[in-house]
């Protein structure tokens, strides 16, 4: 690839040169209705800047769409990453929540001399939140406290 591109160089700067050269005859270009009057050598260096300029513009355009490709890519990641902690948090804040229970019902059944019996319940542990209200998530079964009237 790289010894394409350094062949066709070559065979440009060569084309170049040769033109600049050879190349000056008169020339006559009608645009628009306008006629100017100009040399081969002139029309040549011309379509040289226009091909450069376009070339220029090219180039900006892709690392401009690079640019925001990789953006792009950071920012999902950072969402990703941030999502990703927020439901470790939010399952860390109901296993916290749960031991909580448990040790005040273990403390009530104490006081109380009620006998304490693990009961299942659905607990919600990847919730995510928006806007201040819970959205899907999926479940697990939990264990939690109920406390009964046995001795």
């Amino acid at each position: 690839m790289v010894a394409l591109a350094l062949l066709l160089l070559i065979v440009s700067v060569g084309a170049t040169v040769l033109m600049l050269f050879r190349a000056s005859e008169p020339v006559t270009v009608s645009m628009f209705g306008n006629s100017v009057s100009t040399s081969a050598r002139e029309v040549f260096i011309a379509g040289v800047i226009a091909g450069l300029l376009f070339a220029l513009a090219l180039w900006l355009l892709s690392r401009s769409a690079r640019r925001k490709a990789r953006k792009h890519r950071e920012r999902s990641e950072a969402e990703r990453t941030r999502r990703t902690e927020l439901q470790r948090l939010e399952a860390e804040k109901a296993e916290l929540e749960s031991r909580l229970h448990d040790t005040r019902r273990a403390a009530a059944s104490e006081r109380t001399g009620t006998r304490v019996e693990r009961e299942e319940r659905v607990v919600d542990v990847r919730d995510e939140v928006r806007d201040g209200e819970r959205v899907g998530g999926s479940t697990r079964i939990s264990r939690g406290d109920r406390a009964d009237n046995r001795r």
